[in-house]
């Protein structure tokens, strides 16, 4: 059956977004639409974000001494709205930029992260929290890098997914400069050091290119060469260290490393089925980093298990429509970006959560849409704007035009 490749488009007939899309020659009846952004996903992020702003309120306006702003109880609360605010403007402008614009910015805004990235290792330039360099301040602004340059790495491991229709199911150098560019963002993001976010872009980076089609023999190797990185990490910082020894048994040290897990495991508990209401926290005064890293902990006590499970079943559906959007885009570029995201954020979600549980170690990342922190938002509400514009391309039978069929019929 004849092919023919063509631009996709905003519209059929305009070039717009400059993403490579096979489609079926004009014969096959089939041409590229724009349509409604996915409505099931845009239903999970803003209840999520509705669930987030409630409890960064909640946990931040009790006891706002701990967090030191004893006079403004609303500090925390109206910094998040105004990033959430920001955020909503990159959410929108994401979902309906063109996709082209987005591919072209892609090399640049890699370079961009890669340059914040090594800036925050310097002395002088990054604040060091809890033994990490994670932040940066320019123009009196901060935000962490790391945000940044996890959503580089997947835009451009998509970027490059997408070129290699079959190349990467054959040949090793394409796996090797797929792998040079995961490993550049991890090495960078692992030296702050922040293992959590390496984990999540590394696992991450590995099931795009599993998507791919690259080889499990290359996946076993790069996946065992990412584990011995991270126990030479752990192994090599003590603060690391400690916490890997809290996970194994919290009451080792309860008012120490282990104190953090067993004031959030207190917290959960308390909160029952129905919870014990907004605001009604007995753990708030004692759970660290509440608004933050350990806000699903309060969470949890302040709304229960039901309240719990709500904010699991969106994280949920909006994994499922996120893989459900990868699967049906029409290019393998927009194919990759979609999934590399929905993976990101899901995977994210699910490290945090388990960490407060104590499923997992302590990883210091916080839970989307959810904890307080304006570039994880703004990070996270962009990237969902994309998935979302992506979910708005697709294609349709086209109509055979009128009195077709007579003719055929006529003619047989």
């Amino acid at each position: 059956m004849a092919m023919e490749t063509r631009q996709d488009t905003e519209s059929p007939g305009t070039k717009t977004s400059g993403v490579r899309v096979q489609t079926p020659a004009r014969r096959t009846g089939r041409r590229l639409v724009r349509r409604n952004p996915d409505f099931p996903m845009l239903f999970s992020i803003l209840v999520l974000l509705v669930f987030g702003l409630l409890m960064v309120f909640s946990s931040s306006s009790l006891g706002g001494g701990f967090l030191g702003q004893e006079e403004n109880i609303f500090y925390y609360f109206a910094r998040q709205i105004r990033w959430a605010g920001l955020g909503l403007v990159a959410f929108f402008a994401t979902m309906y930029i063109s996709l082209r614009l987005i591919r072209k910015l892609t090399l640049p805004f890699a370079l961009m992260a890669i340059v914040f990235l090594v800036m925050v290792l310097f002395r002088g330039t990054g604040q060091e929290t809890y033994g990490a360099s994670r932040w940066l301040f320019i123009g009196g602004v901060g935000f962490q890098p790391s945000e940044i340059g996890k959503l580089a790495a997947i835009f451009l491991l998509a970027d490059r997914l997408g070129r290699w229709k079959e190349g990467i199911r054959k040949l090793f150098p394409e796996f090797l400069l797929a792998i040079g560019i995961l490993g550049t963002f991890c090495a960078l993001i692992l030296l702050g050091p922040d293992l959590g976010t390496t984990l999540v872009v590394g696992a991450t980076g590995g099931i795009m290119l599993f998507v791919a089609g690259a080889r499990i023999i290359y996946l076993l190797g790069l996946g065992g060469l990412g584990a011995a990185g991270v126990w030479y990490s752990i192994t090599n910082n003590a603060y690391q260290m400690r916490r890997w020894t809290a996970f194994r048994d919290p009451m080792v040290d309860p008012l120490g490393d282990g104190y953090q897990i067993i004031q959030g495991l207190f917290a959960i508990g308390s909160g029952g089925i129905t919870g014990l209401g907004l605001g009604q926290s007995r753990q708030i005064y004692w759970v660290p980093e509440k608004h933050t890293d350990f806000i699903f902990s309060i969470l949890a006590e302040e709304t229960g298990f039901i309240g719990a499970g709500i904010v699991v079943l969106m994280f949920m559906l909006f994994t499922w429509r996120g893989l459900s959007i990868a699967r049906r885009a029409p290019s393998q570029y927009m194919q990759m970006l979609a999934a590399g995201l929905t993976i990101m954020i899901s995977l994210q979600a699910f490290v945090n959560m388990a960490v407060v549980t104590n499923l997992m170690p302590i990883t210091g990342i916080t839970l989307p849409f959810i904890s307080y922190g304006g570039s994880s938002l703004l990070a996270t509400l962009a990237a969902s704007g994309v998935i979302l514009n992506i979910s708005r391309y697709g294609l349709e039978p086209v109509p055979e035009p009128a009195g077709t069929t007579e003719r055929q019929s006529h003619e047989t």
